[in-house]
């Protein structure tokens, strides 16, 4: 699900800043806590010129809620987010996997995308099944061919 934001696809091309962590929520997150947290991101996001894309899964299997985010836009205004969710003690074991330049946003339409999947979702992308476990952690991208670009494009291009 993902709502529209106010950025032009043919923005003037600049580096735009990009981070992708992975954490782990300290409890399973109901359907009300996660669109609390979808709509404020969304709310500050559009305010700070980010974009990006926020996933979450349950294990049943391991009783546990992982995170998967991409935020991108003016290093200055990913930093301040970043460093914002860094504190949010809904979630901890907090891993950068990814964070650089690229030459234009990745998510441009996307204030925030949001998908909440399940293991079917999992297993549907190439090389997923081959982990052995259904959560995002920093050792499934050491050990994939996939990165966490790749991984969260994949869900990106489902919508």
């Amino acid at each position: 699900m993902a709502l529209k934001s106010h950025f032009d696809l043919n923005e003037p091309k600049k580096l735009m800043d990009y981070i992708i962590y992975v954490s782990t929520a300290v409890r399973p997150m109901s359907d009300s806590e996660l669109s609390n947290i979808l709509a404020a991101s969304r709310k500050n996001n559009v305010s700070r010129g980010i974009t990006g894309i926020l996933i979450y899964r349950y294990s049943a299997e391991e009783n546990v809620g992982s995170f998967i985010q991409l935020l991108e836009g003016d290093k200055t205004a990913v930093m301040d987010t970043y460093n914002h969710i860094v504190k949010d003690s809904r979630h901890h074991s907090k891993i950068v996997l990814e964070e650089g330049q690229t030459e234009s946003r990745q998510f441009p339409d996307w204030a925030m995308g949001f998908k909440n999947i399940d293991a079917v979702d999992l297993r549907a992308v190439p090389g997923f099944t081959n982990l052995g476990k259904d959560s995002f952690d920093s050792d499934y991208f050491k050990n994939s061919r996939r990165t966490a670009r790749e991984t969260l494009e994949f869900f990106y291009d489902a919508d």
